[in-house]
């Protein structure tokens, strides 16, 4: 595992043990209309024209994602069967993934379409409620728990994609993050 920046310690120990070379700079990135971290992040339009948000290294680094964070807030309870409170989708959130010219769809043909389609992907899926106010749905889909992470070359142009196709315009907030670290080449 060398290559994706593990040494093959076990990560209970702290990150400077277990990663491989220089100490790199921490990777907290909202995805965004851009890919470069100054468009809009907050996914709640409604997107009749697929719509990507994305994330891509600057020329001369290389991002090492360790995982997604995705932040769902809407009124009412959330159903399994809708996204967020009581919204059908009807094409999904699909993603795409740019790494050594190759480009893959890491959900492998599906779409979430639903709030528990995320459990397809990940086992960390969460709904809050906190008495009053608005309900919230977590999810951290953690890459490195599948013994692998996502390397990004902004020389070669890679990226990390997620297409929306459908009216998110009911949602309150609506947001993706990924986490990890950045090096330069």
């Amino acid at each position: 595992m060398g290559g994706f920046g593990y040494s093959g310690r076990s990560a209970a120990g702290n990150a400077s043990e277990f990663l491989v070379g220089p100490y790199p700079n921490y990777l907290n990135r909202h995805l965004d209309l851009t890919g470069d971290g100054t468009g809009a992040s907050n996914i709640t339009g409604n997107y009749a024209v697929s719509t990507k948000y994305w994330i891509r290294p600057p020329s001369g680094s290389v991002y090492y994602l360790t995982r997604m964070i995705v932040h769902v807030e809407d009124a009412g309870s959330f159903d399994s069967g809708f996204y967020g409170n009581n919204i059908t989708l009807t094409n999904g959130i699909t993603m795409l993934v740019k790494t050594n010219g190759v480009t893959n769809d890491i959900l492998d043909g599906d779409a979430i379409m639903t709030n528990g389609d995320w459990s397809h992907m990940c086992h960390d899926v969460s709904v809050h409620d906190f008495g009053q106010g608005n309900n919230h749905l977590t999810v951290r889909w953690s890459f490195f728990k599948g013994h692998t992470l996502i390397r990004l070359e902004g020389d070669k142009g890679e990226y990390f994609k997620v297409f929306f196709q459908d009216d998110f315009s009911g949602l309150i907030d609506h947001h993706m993050m990924l986490q990890g670290f950045s090096a330069n080449k």
